[in-house]
């Protein structure tokens, strides 16, 4: 075993001695190693002084999403059908109570993000397009107001209002346009971004909801759609970080606000980390 080993020993010090060797030989007056200085992309990592952050950018992400829902008007438009017309609607709406209220649930995504960069002379402003798409992240909302909630009018009338309700919200993908600013580091870009968004969800809404005062209306009613567009905005912070002269990784917090569907409001706070190159 003893023998085993030195010979083992010896064909590694043999194979370190041939590769010092090859790098440190001149090949017509030049070093090997000096062969990899035309290839920038293999020299290691970038020295504080050299880094560029201008041009053209393209990379891919993937993130945690954590969706935060505010179905507290989701029974609204429902509601609002049999008592538009009515005193108690008109002084304290039943249609807009808060039946339902909020909901959240975590998830993952993955993208991509295209840009480019202009690198002034103490900061780096820039605009980028990304899309994320999402595992189909679903926020779900339930409540009632009742049984039997009494309310007495200015004109002497007792309403009993009863409304129950459940919801679901469902975010498929979403994409961003944003505009970066970002102060530069040596090897390091932490930036600030403000831009629009536009996601994709899917929703339903069941309302049962019924109101006595001598005589009794009712409904129980689903609101549904798939693939309803949400406009919002977009912000965030974030960081690069040079690996290489056209390489970097990238982590970011990104915050998204969506505009109400059917009484829904959306929103999601995502945290990514993605890989991105320079042209």
């Amino acid at each position: 075993m003893t023998c085993v080993n030195t010979a083992r020993a010896r064909r590694l010090a043999s194979g370190i001695a041939l590769l010092t060797i090859i790098v440190t030989a001149p090949v017509d007056g030049v070093r090997a190693a000096d062969l990899f200085d035309d290839f920038t992309t293999l020299r290691g990592t970038v020295s504080g002084g050299g880094v560029r952050w201008d041009g053209f950018q393209l990379g891919g992400h993937i993130g945690y999403v954590n969706s935060v829902t505010d179905f507290g008007h989701a029974t609204r438009d429902s509601v609002e059908k049999i008592m538009k017309i009515t005193t108690i609607e008109s002084e304290d709406p039943p249609s807009e109570w808060q039946v339902l209220g909020k909901g959240s649930q975590a998830g993952r995504s993955f993208g991509g993000f295209i840009g480019y960069n202009w690198q002034l002379d103490s900061v780096v402003v820039g605009i980028d397009a990304a899309y994320n798409y999402t595992d189909g992240i679903t926020t779900r909302g339930r409540g009632t107001l009742g049984p039997g909630r009494v309310v007495t009018t200015s004109d002497g009338t007792t309403w009993i209002v009863d409304i129950r309700g459940r919801s679901r919200l469902t975010i498929q993908d979403y994409a961003t346009l944003r505009a970066r600013v970002g102060y530069p580091m040596g090897q390091f870009l932490p930036y600030a971004f403000f831009g629009g968004a536009v996601g994709r969800f899917d929703y339903r809404t069941r309302t049962i909801a019924s109101l006595t005062s001598g005589a009794t209306a009712s409904i129980n009613e689903v609101t549904a759609k798939e693939g309803a567009i949400s406009p919002g905005f977009t912000t965030g912070l974030g960081v690069d970080i040079a690996i290489l002269p056209n390489m970097y990784l990238r982590a970011e917090y990104e915050f998204n606000a969506f505009l109400e569907l059917a009484g829904i409001l959306p929103i999601t706070h995502t945290g990514k980390v993605g890989l991105g190159f320079r042209f």
